[in-house]
């Protein structure tokens, strides 16, 4: 439902519609005492809880007839630091004034990281400044990907690219990522993990009506051994047919035996749903994943978290739920191995980010 000029919303007066997006609308309007400000309605989940790390924020609340949450900020004239740097190609003014906008962003972050969260997406687009200077100068914006897990070094080291940005208008490149390195196992448990995964190869190969298998060709002599599970044939066993050697990819309670907590990239989670997080910490493989064949020595891994509610309905749509599928994405090596860590990435940038971990791991794997 779009609301029109002069409809009231909890109390506040409608002036007009500034944007309308699929997911949210956003309206200017007016309170009891006159004064404008900015409201988005059908805000997300996390929008919601996010917009307390703003001092713009006036109110948060949900419609009535279960309509949502919306939010009610400040309406201030604004643009983005991006926005003023490229318009005046360096901010005009003393190095005093320009250390202010540092201060702030500095205080913001340090403010937000006392709460036990941490922005994760600091960018020259996520920093509004007031045309009118007036107090605070510098606000945070782009919340959607906040979280309690990691560090606080992410935003330290973004902190520290915006303060050249601001002071010299020019940012850095961003320095290369740490390439994973495969732990150090000895020798003995080694052998003893390579005996184990040749005795379960002959095991599967031997005993065909004991893992009652569908066992699916996945190039370079791989190939993975699926069960029955739940309505669902899953990637149970990896078997590599060039080694004589089998991999349980998950165990009896269908949770993944190969990769670790360690093996996520927390932080892009920040946009999935609590459903899909409680999945991801369980390494659970419950819901419907694939593994892709083979190239160089690795193979892309697509993991659900959390199916579209359609997965729950019966053949009349009757159960269906408000789910969204999530799933996230990771690339593993011959014995199961992550070799580019699992994430969760838009649909816009699935491809090109698919390649570039398919690269990544390729890289570790064969040792360029």
């Amino acid at each position: 439902m779009t609301y029109s000029e002069g409809n009231t919303i909890d109390g506040y007066e409608i002036v007009k519609l500034l944007k309308d997006s699929n997911t949210a609308e956003t309206y200017l309007v007016r309170n009891s005492q006159n004064h404008l400000l900015v409201m988005k309605i059908k805000c997300t989940d996390k929008e919601f809880a996010a917009a307390h790390h703003t001092p713009l924020l006036v109110a948060r609340g949900r419609l009535a007839n279960n309509g949502g949450h919306y939010v009610v900020y400040r309406y201030v004239k604004s643009e983005t630091l991006k926005q003023r740097v490229l318009r005046e190609q360096g901010l005009p003014g003393s190095t005093e004034k320009k250390m202010r906008i540092v201060r702030e962003m500095a205080k913001q972050v340090a403010n937000l990281h006392k709460q036990g969260y941490y922005h994760n997406n600091l960018t020259a687009d996520n920093v509004i400044i007031d045309l009118f200077e007036r107090e605070p100068l510098v606000w945070l914006t782009g919340f959607s990907k906040i979280t309690n897990l990691g560090t606080p070094y992410a935003d330290a080291l973004a902190l520290m690219i915006l303060m050249r940005f601001v002071l010299f208008g020019n940012e850095p490149p961003q320095p290369p990522l740490k390439k994973k390195v495969w732990p150090q196992i000895d020798e003995q448990t080694l052998k003893k993990q390579e005996a184990e995964a040749k005795l379960l190869y002959d095991d599967i190969m031997q005993n065909p009506d004991k893992y009652k298998l569908d066992i699916c060709d996945l190039g370079e002599e791989m190939a993975i051994g699926k069960q029955l599970i739940w309505r669902y044939w899953k990637p149970r066993y990896l078997i590599d047919k060039r080694n004589h050697m089998a991999v349980k990819f998950f165990d009896g309670d269908i949770k993944l035996t190969t990769v670790s907590p360690d093996d996520i990239m927390w932080d892009t989670l920040a946009r999935c749903s609590e459903k899909a997080m409680d999945s991801a910490r369980r390494l659970s493989f419950y819901f419907p994943s694939h593994i892709y064949p083979y190239k160089k020595g690795v193979a892309k891994v697509e993991w659900q978290l959390c199916p579209d509610g359609m997965y729950y309905a019966d053949s009349d749509g009757f159960g269906m739920t408000d789910d969204v599928e999530c799933n996230i994405y990771g690339f593993i090596d011959r014995q199961g191995r992550v070799a580019a860590k699992f994430r969760y990435i838009k649909k816009c940038d699935l491809e090109t980010e698919l390649e570039k971990m398919q690269r990544e791991a390729q890289e570790i794997v064969n040792g360029n």
